[in-house]
């Protein structure tokens, strides 16, 4: 589950949880506390990729619908399908809303980690 919710940092590369809970007046344990979707496998949490979103406030996430179109970063080691099921997609549905994605352009097999991937 991505947080939703509140002020949300999205990972960058060579970021680790200590220091983003450092740079935002965080601990480390009411970092991981708000996060526990976060890390790969979820509860990981020394193993983060760019793009992921962390959840920077105590509030619960909101219930109210995102307007617009949403992204999704390609992790290392991710492929179409895997952000397909994240987000309760199935691949042509993902593939539909991406037709220039992969390398070259329509080739879906081949993304890379950075890629944007369009998720609704």
């Amino acid at each position: 589950m991505v947080p939703t919710g509140g002020p949300v940092y999205v990972v960058q590369a060579n970021d680790n949880l200590s220091a983003i809970a450092a740079a935002h007046g965080l601990s480390l344990a009411r970092l991981e506390e708000l996060n526990p979707q976060a890390g790969h496998p979820p509860g990981n949490f020394g193993t983060i990729f760019p793009g992921d979103r962390i959840n920077l406030s105590g509030a619960a996430p909101s219930s109210t619908p995102v307007t617009g179109p949403r992204y999704d970063t390609v992790a290392p080691t991710e492929n179409l399908s895997v952000i397909a099921s994240r987000h309760g997609l199935s691949l042509s549905q993902i593939e539909g809303l991406n037709p220039s994605a992969g390398h070259p352009a329509g080739n879906f097999g081949n993304v890379w980690p950075g890629d944007r991937i369009r998720v609704s």
